[in-house]
């Protein structure tokens, strides 16, 4: 089953480049609208409305937009590697790390400040 998550962007190209690198996906562009694909998942970027744009702030690096009540988890072949990406693609990594349900899990920030996990099979033993 295919999972799809779906963000609005100020700066569309950054953020698909982000989700791509990270995610290791594939990439492409149809329609003003970025998808980025893997095995069991989906990322659209969709440019955001102008009213909603111009209220947006985006630092550099960025900060946390923790104000919505929703978290995205992605699924990583490698959490340590993974969380490498974050910070080449532009994004934060942050110290919120455990380990749950035979896990690693991570929250990082991507270019726009959104908060998402990322988790991986866990190498730690029993």
């Amino acid at each position: 089953m295919m999972s799809t998550t779906a963000f609005f962007s100020v700066n569309p190209d950054k953020l698909a480049h982000f989700y791509e690198t990270v995610l290791n996906g594939k990439l492409s562009t149809n329609d003003n609208v970025s998808t980025i694909k893997g095995e069991d998942f989906e990322v659209l970027i969709l440019e955001a409305p102008e009213d909603i744009a111009k209220e947006i702030v985006i630092l550099s690096p960025p900060e946390a937009r923790e104000e919505v009540t929703i978290k995205s988890v992605f699924t990583v072949p490698a959490l340590r590697e993974a969380l490498q990406s974050v910070v080449e693609a532009g994004g934060v990594v942050t110290t919120r790390e455990f380990t749950y349900n035979e896990f690693d899990h991570a929250d990082v920030l991507d270019t726009e400040g959104n908060v998402i996990q990322l988790k991986s099979r866990s190498l730690a033993k029993d």
